[in-house]
């Protein structure tokens, strides 16, 4: 299949994902053959935002799922169009480059029923602002580089701020997804 130019409309508040175009493949699960469906590429746009890159499902049972971004997020509008639950703010933006493979264990995606096999890239915030809903703490201006490789991170020029203090961090932390997910400690 392919779509070229597609553009997808979040009703609620007219915003637009655009420019969108897919090159991919679609094949049903028959007999011993799995279900699979593959972006040989995918673009699009979301106002500042952009992404790019190539991935595939298997299994959507229990979904397994690689892919390559490439993209520039804006946070705020993001936020706006797909409504991150639990998040009250968020602002700023990520640039980012990364290759990831994912496997969920049941079909309602929760975070401690998957796991992580591959993770490896950069990120890039700047002036991130980031509110939870049930938290009076709104993190600011968090800016700096994470490298990611497996379940590893290192950061440079890594700082926060929050109304009543600040800091920067250089550094690395082992087994830092895994912490994430709930499924380890820090190493």
């Amino acid at each position: 299949f392919d779509l070229e130019n597609g553009t997808l409309t979040n009703p609620s508040n007219n915003l637009k994902i655009h420019g969108v175009q897919l090159e991919g493949t679609y094949q049903n699960a028959q007999g011993k053959r799995e279900e699979i469906l593959a972006f040989k590429k995918f673009n699009l746009k979301l106002l500042n935002s952009y992404f790019n890159g190539s991935g595939e499902v298997r299994n959507f049972e229990q979904p397994s799922i690689i892919a390559d971004l490439q993209g520039l997020l804006d946070l705020e509008t993001f936020h706006r169009f797909f409504r991150i639950p639990g998040v009250e703010q968020v602002g700023g933006t990520v640039d980012l480059n990364m290759e990831f493979a994912i496997q969920f264990y049941d079909p309602e995606y929760r975070k401690e029923k998957f796991s992580l096999s591959k993770s490896k890239g950069t990120l890039s915030l700047k002036n991130v602002l980031y509110k939870q809903i049930d938290d009076d703490i709104t993190y600011q201006n968090i800016s700096g580089e994470v490298v990611i490789l497996d379940d590893d991170a290192a950061v440079k020029d890594f700082s926060v701020k929050t109304e009543k203090s600040d800091f920067t961090l250089n550094g690395a932390f082992n087994n830092l997804l895994q912490y994430l997910s709930g499924n380890g400690g820090l190493g």
